[in-house]
């Protein structure tokens, strides 16, 4: 664990059934949880609960966010770390099951720099990279499916069991079935006013 942790450290959470484990788990540590409610259409994040300049560094996880809400509530010289999901995770699966991709057709590392450079960000590292998930069995899927339920909002063994059962010949047939992974990380830092203005 990050020991010890700085004198004002938050966590967020959208996803409500992780709200009360991470207060669980985190507020023992002296952190405090806000729960923010997840906006249907972007911008998306662009009203958080928090202060002008409140924070020297924000980390971003998997989760939506606003460039110019994130440059409001960090400090002068404070760093945005955001690893990210791109618009290419899990295509070939989605497709398998004619759905679309959840994902912006467009997100990916060269569109966030893009967003946050227009946001007067300076970016420090940025990195991006495909790789794939490997499933050996269906029911691997169907967990997969379950445990992501934002992928196939729908999903259910009954409703899909016609693809299932063609995905399990197609895993019995090549011995695994892989899906894109895409994932790209951002580190950003806030320049001062100064620096914007000019």
């Amino acid at each position: 664990m990050l020991q010890p942790l700085p004198k004002v450290t938050v966590a967020t959470e959208q996803y409500k059934p992780n709200v009360q484990v991470a207060r669980d788990r985190l507020e023992p540590l002296g952190v405090r949880v806000v729960y923010i409610e997840e906006e249907k259409s972007p911008p998306y994040n662009k009203d958080l609960p928090f202060e002008d300049g409140s924070f020297d560094i924000i980390i971003n996880r998997h989760e939506a966010y606003y460039p110019p809400e994130v440059k409001r509530i960090l400090k002068p010289r404070g760093v945005f770390i955001t690893q990210q999901v791109g618009n290419v995770d899990w295509q070939s699966l989605l497709r398998f099951f004619q759905r679309e991709s959840s994902h912006a057709s467009h997100w990916n590392l060269g569109s966030a720099v893009d967003e946050m450079e227009t946001a007067g960000f300076d970016i420090i590292r940025q990195e991006e990279d495909i790789q794939f998930y490997r499933f050996y069995d269906v029911g691997a899927v169907i967990f997969y499916l379950k445990a992501v339920p934002w992928a196939i909002p729908d999903f259910s063994i009954e409703k899909y069991r016609e693809k299932l059962w063609e995905l399990h010949l197609t895993i019995t047939e090549n011995g695994f079935y892989d899906t894109q992974q895409h994932r790209f990380l951002v580190v950003a830092r806030k320049e001062p006013a100064s620096k914007v203005q000019k």
